[in-house]
């Protein structure tokens, strides 16, 4: 090989090796409700603890509610979805807000590096959009600010450790235990994805060009703090929208205390073949298990009743 040709080899080598053992950099973003400042430190105290590099723009707020007004809130949203550094996008908590700013993003032009976006509850709006319009992998997981690790409010049984090694690629695949509560399913149930998230948010977006598409899908709900007369009012207009007509079957997460069995009512009355299941390891319970979103899955009989494997290659970004 002649000088240049060794030159462009050492550059690249060089290059390439800068690379290697960094930590892969995580925007802690604040979308809807905010937080005390104790906690965003622990968030950011955590993702370095976990092998990643926070970065996040905090400014001064009470956080009653909103973390920030509804444009600051976006500026912040656009800035850290637009760093070409970052891997991630990891919200700091839920709550309420993202709904009110999710359609600027139809402004931003959409960055050349894709990012993970991770969160729950109100962060679903973001997911919707995400998976809709960007094709960016979603993990429904637990926010920085709820876990067992930091404030545990919510979550508080669950550590940040699964969700840590889903995007550093310590596994390929997550399984979780399901109950059948409907229609006895097939053995097996593949070729599809699971989507969805809060109920609340899914259908404050029904008509909307955010709605979830659940064609050929398992749809994952969960909720908190709703009676059951509204959960029942929510699962209906869900239902009498069509949403679900074409779906795999339905995922119920933690409820929080609500009672089921007027949900699985509506449910069996008009779908009365669809496979329904059930799990209390995800959603606003003390467990809360990182859940890939739009990622393949299968679910199998067990000895146990049935499991729900999902592939989490897709949502690697470090070693």
């Amino acid at each position: 090989m002649n000088n240049k040709t060794n030159l462009f080899f050492y550059l690249a080598l060089t290059f390439c090796l800068s690379f290697v053992g960094a930590k892969p950099v995580v925007q802690v973003i604040e979308p809807s409700f905010g937080t005390t400042n104790k906690v965003r430190r622990n968030a950011v105290d955590l993702l370095n603890k976990y092998g990643f590099q926070a970065k996040s723009d905090f400014a001064a707020s009470r956080a009653t509610t909103y973390a920030y007004d509804h444009e600051k809130r976006f500026k912040l949203l656009k800035n850290a979805v637009s760093d070409p550094k970052a891997k991630v996008v990891w919200a700091l908590r839920g709550g309420a807000g993202m709904s009110f700013i999710v359609d600027d993003l139809y402004k931003v032009p959409k960055p050349i590096n894709p990012k993970v976006v991770v969160g729950y509850s109100d962060i679903t709006a973001l997911h919707l959009f995400m998976l809709k319009y960007w094709k960016w992998p979603c993990l429904h997981a637990p926010v920085l600010a709820y876990n067992k690790e930091n404030d545990q409010k919510k979550n508080g049984h669950q550590t940040l450790q699964s969700t840590a090694d889903i995007l550093l690629g310590k596994v390929d695949e997550v399984t979780y235990n399901l109950q059948s509560m409907g229609a006895q399913p097939l053995a097996r149930i593949d070729n599809t994805q699971v989507v969805g998230g809060n109920l609340s948010i899914i259908v404050s977006h029904i008509g909307t060009a955010t709605e979830l598409d659940t064609r050929g899908k398992l749809v994952f709900l969960e909720d908190i703090g709703e009676p059951n007369f509204r959960l029942a009012r929510m699962m209906n207009q869900l239902l009498r929208s069509g949403a679900l007509r074409h779906c795999k079957g339905i995922i119920i997460g933690d409820m929080g205390n609500a009672n089921l069995k007027e949900i699985l009512y509506l449910v069996r009355k008009r779908l009365p073949q669809l496979p329904i299941f059930h799990t209390k390891k995800l959603g606003h319970g003390i467990y809360n298990a990182p859940l890939p979103l739009a990622s393949d899955a299968v679910i199998v009989k067990s000895h146990e009743g049935y499991s729900l494997t999902i592939s989490t290659k897709m949502f690697k970004v470090g070693c």
